[in-house]
């Protein structure tokens, strides 16, 4: 039997709302562009019919560097099995691309637009992650200078 679902952080439940709308409001222009995509494919289908077919059989995935280091020295992998929490790039400090993951950022800035502020104030690790357990944040997150160590967010998972 699988495992009750960790209850969301205010943040969290605050961003899943925003993108709920945001997705309600532009679903009629999103149908549009899908069907424009639709028609000049030669296909019969219908743009509703390919919205089912994805919430049905889609997948999402999450993609990581379990062999990759943490400031503590365990793997990515060792953390997320001794922790039991996928930890974001705020958290981490790591990242496969750009290091903007600190307050005015360009990945900050990107997720404001997506999660509605959701997680802006205070800054708090608890964005896009989930555990399984709580967490708690530090209201006063450090933010270094672009390019620098990455930002530390006070957070802990709490058992």
């Amino acid at each position: 039997m699988p495992a009750a679902p960790a209850a969301l952080a205010p943040a969290q439940a605050a961003a899943l709302a925003h993108v709920g709308r945001t997705a309600l409001r532009d679903r009629p222009s999103a149908l549009a562009v899908i069907a424009r995509h639709l028609a000049g494919s030669g296909t019969t289908y219908q743009p509703e019919q390919l919205v089912a077919a994805v919430a049905v059989h889609g997948r999402l995935t999450l993609n990581f560097h379990p062999d990759r280091l943490l400031a503590d020295g365990r793997t990515v992998a060792a953390a997320l099995a001794g922790d039991g929490v996928y930890r974001s790039q705020f958290e981490t400090g790591i990242s496969n691309g750009g290091l903007s993951a600190y307050p005015g950022g360009d990945r900050d800035r990107w997720e404001e637009a997506l999660f509605g502020g959701a997680y802006q104030a205070p800054v708090c690790c608890r964005r896009t992650a989930r555990s399984t357990g709580g967490s708690t944040c530090s209201t006063t997150p450090t933010a270094p200078a672009p390019g620098s160590a990455p930002a530390t967010c006070g957070c802990a998972p709490t058992r």
